[in-house]
This record gives structure tokens, sequence and C-alpha cells, in this order.
């Protein structure tokens, strides 16, 4: 706005002041530098909600207005005319109906975030309030939990003219948009910042041949290379480049350093956030850069928008090896299966599920059909088919269904078994019991076609063979690990034949542990190398995210790091997560990229 102001002190003792004489075309690039800026500022940013929110409020004797600031960034604007009853509030009232307002408006992305509110009415910061209607707004916004400060009138721009700038009905809108021509609309827009996304940062397309001749000009390094073997010099559209000569290809202009930053980020840009492959091979068709493969990984893993956006791939560091059961009876899954649906004709359609338990050291299964999804059928479950059968169990593993809530808590509590939940979104941990899933829905299938239920009584019936089925199946089957049935395993004899067994657990075990160490060896091929540290930057993936929502989110510090498969990530400043790796990725900057760029 430099050469703006300067006109300000021409010809100010002379009246009126005549700009035109003085006006050039740096006053017009100055003056549409001034547009773009403005705009610029006024354009919304996306909220985060792990950074504080600057809310800055006012209120007129007509409209309330309200500004969300983040980073010094407009987040959201808020605006409403005041009702008739409304506009006859005391001026206190106005201002605090504008803080309610806005945190009303805005709740689902305000609420549980740092807020630092700003009015220019300093008795709204006081807490010796005596209206009853000031009160109770107090009240709701002390939900939020925010920081009231005082500002002056001057400072408080941005919200003094929401509340003041009249607002026209629809109807006007509707008028005043009828009288603007589309063609004078599109004269007015630049087709180049609609049709094409282009880096904000690069104002020009970096690559043209007046800008790469005058920057290898300048560049004496890249000068010298014009006598040495496999380079020299080659016209284009009238200007001599330096070029890379190879026999099995065309020249390759040379790109100076001072253009190779600009030119990697615009073509990544302009490509739709191309890979590296393909950028690499996009640039050296035409170009050569001695090392520009290195530069362009580089530069493409550490984007900001492809860490966030595209699909995670491979995952990035190695699972920690893990130990088979030891003895036992020492560890037990648990699980529910269904509802499954039954049709009986003539009666309707009748729902089922059913708990199934495994001892995870010998495979041993119990089942039992519940008549609900409630957490005390799950417990009176586990305690008719499991313990009361079998050697109490040290550890119970489960997943985070609601039937394992209540009640199913308080029954390992009082047997003093260890609850293991598994999460949503990492449940690898109790795959056991998933799998005799499926055998259970393969058996209760071949039932159903060939003994059709003509009452409930029969349904239940077939439900408790099927169960009955599955658990002799998976008892007297043998192994691939053990080499014997689990039911062997644990009666110490055959399953059919009263034929006895000595069945040795320490071979059993060593084969057992082969065989995880074998899988999580297969695993880790799959996965790239990566050893997280303290103080690391990873973002995290988001669960079960829609096909055009962000793939993960952060980033977030890393505060420890565990020798189980896991780490502790601060969300927030006082919020600390313990989280498995196959949920994160390491988040790269490009700050050296910028750092070199700038100078």
């Amino acid at each position: 706005m430099g050469p703006l102001t300067d006109l300000n002190g021409l010809d100010k003792y002379e009246g009126q002041r005549n700009f035109s004489k003085y006006w050039t075309t740096v006053h017009d690039k100055a003056f549409e530098d001034t547009k773009r800026m403005v705009a610029k500022e006024v354009l919304l940013s996306y909220p985060d909600p792990n950074k504080p929110f600057t809310i800055e409020t006012d209120a007129s004797d007509t409209q309330i207005g309200a500004v969300i600031l983040q980073d010094n960034k407009p987040v959201a604007f808020h605006s409403r005319k005041l009702t008739g009853a409304q506009s006859r509030y005391p001026i206190p009232d106005k201002e605090a109906l504008a803080i309610v307002e806005v945190l009303t408006v805005f709740r689902s992305m305000l609420l549980g975030a740092q807020l630092h509110i700003k009015t220019d009415h300093m008795n709204l910061t006081r807490d010796d309030i005596k209206s009853q209607r000031l009160l109770n707004w107090r009240l709701l916004i002390e939900e939020y939990a925010p920081t009231i400060t005082y500002v002056s009138g001057e400072e408080n721009v941005g919200a003094d003219f929401l509340s003041r700038y009249p607002l026209q009905s629809s109807a006007e809108e509707e008028q005043e948009n009828a009288l603007i021509p589309d063609s004078r609309a599109l004269e007015e827009s630049k087709l180049s910042e609609i049709m094409l996304y282009y880096p904000e940062e690069i104002e020009t397309f970096p690559l043209r041949f007046e800008t790469i001749h005058n920057s290898q000009l300048q560049d004496a390094a890249l000068q010298q290379l014009r006598n040495q073997e496999g380079y020299g010099m080659e016209e284009f559209y009238g200007s001599q480049f330096v070029c890379k000569l190879d026999p099995d290809q065309d020249p390759r202009i040379v790109i100076p350093e001072a253009l190779i930053n600009d030119a990697i980020k615009w073509y990544h840009y302009v490509g739709g956030h191309i890979g590296s492959t393909r950028l690499y091979q996009t640039l050296s068709t035409h170009f050569y850069f001695k090392g520009l493969k290195q530069r362009v990984e580089e530069y493409v893993s550490t984007c900001d928008s492809c860490q966030r956006n595209k699909n995670p791939g491979r995952g990035v560091g190695e699972l920690p090896p893990r130990q088979a059961t030891e003895l036992p009876f020492e560890q037990v899954a648990v699980d529910s299966i269904g509802p499954w649906e039954i049709t009986i004709q003539g009666i309707g359609v009748i729902k089922f599920k059913a708990l199934t338990i495994i001892d995870t050291a010998t495979l041993l299964v119990e089942a039992g059909r519940v008549e609900n999804s409630s957490s005390a059928q799950a417990a009176l479950v586990f305690e008719n088919q499991w313990l009361a059968r079998y050697p109490r169990p040290l550890t119970c593993i489960f997943d985070q269904g609601t039937e394992f809530e209540g009640a199913f808590l308080r029954c390992l509590h009082r047997n003093g078994i260890q609850a293991v939940p598994t999460t949503v979104k990492n449940p690898q941990a109790n795959a056991i019991c998933e799998r005799m899933h499926s055998t259970l829905g393969d058996i209760l299938r071949t039932l159903l076609r060939e003994q059709p239920p003509a009452t409930i009584v029969d349904a239940y019936g077939i439900i408790d063979n099927a169960l009955a089925s599955v658990i002799f199946a998976l008892r007297s089957s043998v192994n691939r690990t053990f080499g014997v049935s689990p039911g062997a395993l644990v009666f110490q004899r055959d399953m059919f034949h009263p034929i006895p067994l000595i069945i040795g657990y320490n071979r059993i075990r060593t084969e057992r542990q082969r065989i995880i160490d074998d899988n999580n060896r297969r695993a880790n091929l799959r996965r790239r190398y990566h050893d997280y540290q303290p103080d690391d930057q990873v973002l995290v993936l988001k669960y079960n995210p829609s096909k055009l929502e962000e793939r993960a989110q952060g980033p977030f510090r890393v505060h420890s790091v565990h020798t189980n498969g896991t780490v502790t990530i601060q969300r927030r400043p006082n919020v600390l997560e313990r989280i498995n790796i196959r949920r994160i990725r390491p988040y790269r900057t490009n700050e050296h990229l910028r750092n070199n760029n700038n100078t």
C-alpha cells in the first residue's frame, strides 16, 4: 500500500486533490494487490479443535455481530437483526445477547474448546451482576468456560461492522442480483483462478522460458556446465539454454537451483498432488536437475495435504513380537454373535444372539444362547457356561459391545478376573472368536435349510443344536498348530475313542510361538520400518472416514514410546492418549525446503 499512501501527501494544500496526473502502473499494481489482500483476509479458514478460538462480539441498536478467529484468521462470521423486544433491551443485555447467540449457533464447533471472548462492554467482565436475565445468560456462557476480556471499541472493528452494517432482505438481494449481468461477473473474474488449482505462494508459472533463461545467466555454477561433457547449448523459441545431452533422449533444459523448489511445487499442485514417481517423470521429460528424483521424493513426502488426505497405504513402524499364552485356562476371549433372524412360517421372524467363550491357550470353546443384549444376560451365560465348569481365568478379552458393560464387568470384578477390552479401531486382539463365528454361521445355515422350524420352540431347538454342533466340531477337529484337537489337549484322551494321550505342553507352546513369530514377521514385511521417538510429529488415521473426508488428523506430538507397539501422544495441552502404531503414521514437514527457497 506504500505507493497509494504516498499519493495522500500530494496537493494536500490545493483543495480537491487530483490523483490522475500522478497515477501510474505502479499504483495500478498496488491497488490490485490491496484488493487481493483484503479479499484473502475475509476467506474462512477450517477450524482446528485443538487450537484456541478468539470470539469478538458487539451489539448496536438494531443488530448483533460476532467474528470467530483462530490464529488471527476468520473461521466464521455471524450477524442478526434484533427483534422488536430485543431492540429495547438495555445495552449490557444486548452485548451479552451477542455472546450467547454466537455460542449457541456454533455450539458444535466451540463446546469443549479453549475460548477467548472479547467485548467492548466492560461490565460483562465483572462478577457483580444483578440483572436476572444476565445471570441466566451467564450460566449458559459458563458451560463453555470462556475467558472474557475487555477491548476498546476501536480494536473491535470486525464485530462492530457486523452489528451496524444494514442487512438486506431476500427480495432486495434478488432485485440487486438481477441487475448484474452474467457477462460482467465473468469479465471481473480471473478465469485462471477458477479453472486450476495453483499454489498461493507462486504467483506465476515458474518455468517460463524467459524466467529460466534469466535465472541460468545469474547462476555461475550452472554456466560452468556449458563446456562439460554431457552438456551443451540448445535453442528454444529464440533463446539459448544450457541443456543436458543424452544419446537416448531429446535435450533437456537444466533447471537452476533458484527455480527448482517452485517448479516442483507448481507441478505437484497443478497435477492434483500427484505422487513422487509421476511428478519426477513429468519434470524429467523436458527438464534436468542433478538430484531431481531425491528432491521430488523429499517434497512429496512432506506435503501436508498429501499426508492428511491420501490413503495411508502400507503401515509405518514394525509390530512388536507377541508372546503365546503360557498356561491353559489362564486367559479367555468372549464375544457375541448375532443378532440372527429365523423366519417361521405363519408366525414371523425371531431374532437371537449367542455368547461365545474360548480359552486362548487350548482353543477350547463354549457357547450359549442369550435372550437379549443386556449385560446381565452376558454375565449369566459366562458364569453358567464357563465359570461353573472350568478353572477361573486370570484375564478376559472382550470388545466394546454394550453387553460387556455394567453387570458383566461386575461379574469379572467379583471373580477377580482382569478385564482386557479391545478397541473398535484396533480389534485384532479378539480374532479367535471371530473365526469361530464364521464356522457357527455355516452350520446354522445348513440346519435351517434341512429342518425348517415350524414353531418358536423348534427354532430355539435348532439354535441350541447348532451351538452344540459347533462346540463339538471345534473341540474334536485337529488343530494344525497342536497336532491334536482342543478337546484331546484338555481331557488328555481322544474325543472319539477311549485312547489316552500324553501331550507335552512345552512342545505345543514352542510350536505356537514359532507360528506367532512367523505371522508377525510376514506382517512386518508389509510395513515400512520407522523408529518412533519422543517429540516426533504423527498423524492419527481417522476411523472409517467417508469417501471425501481427510484420512488423517493432526499433527500431534509423541509424548512417549512403549515396547508393546503403542505410543502416547499429546492430543491437547493437558490430554494424553495411548494409541497403537497401526493407527498413526509419521508427519513430515518441509521447513528446510521453505528455508532453502527463501534464501
